[in-house]
């Protein structure tokens, strides 16, 4: 009777234990599933930082061809991806909240395998991101730069359209005084005989 009591209470407990490692198998493939979303959303947000890279280049050669048009088209598109970045990077917070419910703090560290497989084999990738974090911030690298340049440009461009405001200026003032000092304006439509 002893043995049964004791055979039962063994199945008990690799029942119980079988449920636990159920519930554990369960967060694993919760946790995969959010992983898998998390890095294709930063996928996603790589391409759309590209595009904004591509842009900024586009920007860069209006604004040497003075094509204003271009200028304006490439900025509107640069604002509306990074309207949509944005709404990507909301998604990608909401996701590792909901990581973070089922894994606990740690969880905010890149736990897609890729990651997981490149930080294995070497040490040389931060515990805390992931290839695709780091390929982002080097493109968001390449638009500062392009950003910067542009820029540049512009206040160049400015300059130069300030210089030529200032001559025309200078050259209506030469010839009001001109005028002032007793010439002729080459006009002839003021010149009406009233005597006639």
């Amino acid at each position: 009777m002893v043995r049964g009591h004791t055979r039962g209470s063994r199945e008990r407990g690799q029942k119980r234990g079988a449920v636990i490692d159920l519930g554990r198998n369960e967060h694993g493939i919760e946790l995969r599933e959010l992983s898998e979303r998390i890095h294709s959303c930063r996928a996603d947000e790589l391409d759309y930082y590209r595009s904004i890279l591509d842009l900024s280049r586009a920007q860069r050669a209006a604004i040497v061809e003075g094509d204003t048009d271009a200028l304006a088209r490439a900025t509107e598109e640069k604002t509306r991806l990074m309207s949509v970045i944005d709404a990507i990077g909301l998604k990608i917070a909401s996701l590792m909240d909901e990581t973070a419910c089922i894994a606990g703090a740690r969880s905010h560290a890149c736990v897609h395998r890729d990651h997981v497989a490149t930080t294995a084999a070497t040490s040389a990738v931060p515990a805390a991101g992931c290839g695709l974090n780091a390929r982002i911030v080097g493109v968001m690298a390449g638009i500062l730069e392009a950003e910067c340049a542009n820029q540049e440009l512009l206040e160049q461009a400015i300059s130069g359209v300030s210089e030529e405001l200032k001559q025309i200026d200078a050259g209506g003032k030469a010839v009001r005084a001109y005028w002032g000092r007793g010439g002729q304006p080459t006009s002839t439509t003021g010149a009406i005989d009233d005597n006639a």
